[in-house]
């Protein structure tokens, strides 16, 4: 990951399919997105762009077994700090089951000095109980990545349903130490 003050972050990827290059050039998948946390350590804002599928915006290139996705839009002047970037992805072909990807994440100092987030809890014990963590359409299986969205900060505003006028709501939260 490449991302600096008042330049369009780039994210450079390998791409494969047990273990093998996968080309999503010419063989696209469904989905792939990006997305953005921090500043860390505690998470305040998150983000996503979508490199593939639909409303992809940004540019996604072959640079031999790797790709680069170019975010469509620069970053602040001002952006500052430690970020986490994730990905998350999935292929469906048709009458087929969805294949998934693990999440990848990698926290990145935008400025200064690299500060990292803690881990809320690993993978593995989520998956003692559940077997194989795949929320959100089996696309989602990674709780590193899973904070950049599920944190304290996050008051979940955006998928509640809007209050009659005059009402008071609280959504319930997403804060991924509670659910």
């Amino acid at each position: 990951v490449t991302a600096t003050p008042g330049a369009a972050p780039q994210v450079l990827m390998r791409v494969t399919d047990h273990g093998q290059p996968f080309d999503v050039i010419n063989n696209p998948l469904n989905s792939l997105r990006i997305t953005v946390a921090g500043p860390l350590p505690e998470i305040q804002d998150y983000w996503q762009v979508t490199a593939q599928g639909g409303g992809a915006n940004g540019e996604l290139v072959a640079e031999g077994e790797l790709v680069r996705y170019t975010f469509a839009e620069a970053l602040a002047e001002d952006f500052e700090g430690s970020w986490r970037f994730g990905i998350e992805g999935y292929l469906q072909p048709p009458d087929s089951e969805r294949f998934t990807t693990f999440n990848p994440v990698l926290d990145v100092a935008v400025t200064g000095t690299l500060a990292t987030r803690r881990e809320v809890v690993s993978t593995d014990k989520c998956n003692s109980c559940h077997d194989n963590l795949a929320l959100h359409g089996g696309s989602r299986r990674n709780t590193d990545y899973c904070v950049t969205c599920h944190h304290p900060n996050n008051i979940n505003d955006e998928r509640a349903t809007a209050p009659e006028e005059g009402t008071f709501f609280e959504p319930p939260t997403v804060d991924f130490k509670v659910m």
